[in-house]
């Protein structure tokens, strides 16, 4: 039994994570456990910094086109009197919120919401998933707007009458 203690305890040893091994004298336990806990919630709380910068880097901004943001700013003023489509409240410093990415920035990918909300669905005080009807009934209200389609937004392409055949 002290064999495999021996060769379990060299096998830890080469963990990073665990540098004195699993096993270790029951009087000093307790505090290097401490110690090795505060280490380990340093070490994963600058991993989850690490990891969001790196995906927040990861996506492409893409900021909406002016004719998406303009066309936003009169709907929520014809359909909505002005009032933010979240939370119905004042619509004060309006910003272009990508609902599901910012890698996507087409008008059906967005919504014109108040800076609070935007900053509190950015931030995570504001659930997506708590806000996903309001967003969905937002988008309704647009396609009616628009004329149910997204086809005014892209330039028109002109397409030339074929020669006729000889």
């Amino acid at each position: 039994m002290g064999d495999l203690r021996d060769i379990r305890s060299r096998q830890m040893k080469k963990n990073p994570l665990f540098p004195a091994g699993l096993w270790k004298e029951p009087a000093s336990a307790g505090q290097d456990l401490q110690v090795d806990l505060k280490r380990l919630t340093v070490e994963l709380q600058s991993h989850g910094k690490r990891l969001a910068t790196l995906e927040e880097r990861t996506e492409k901004r893409q900021k909406p086109k002016a004719r998406v943001v303009n066309t936003h700013h009169s709907m929520v003023k014809a359909v909505y009197g002005g009032k933010c489509p979240c939370c119905m409240g004042a619509l004060e410093n309006p910003e272009v919120d990508h609902f599901s990415s910012r890698a996507w920035s087409g008008l059906h990918d967005t919504w014109l919401i108040c800076g609070t909300c935007n900053k509190d669905l950015y931030h995570g005080n504001l659930v997506r998933a708590e806000v996903q009807p309001r967003f969905a009934t937002y988008q309704a209200h647009l396609k009616k707007f628009i004329g149910g389609e997204q086809l005014s937004l892209v330039p028109r392409m002109t397409i030339r009458p074929a020669k006729p055949k000889r």
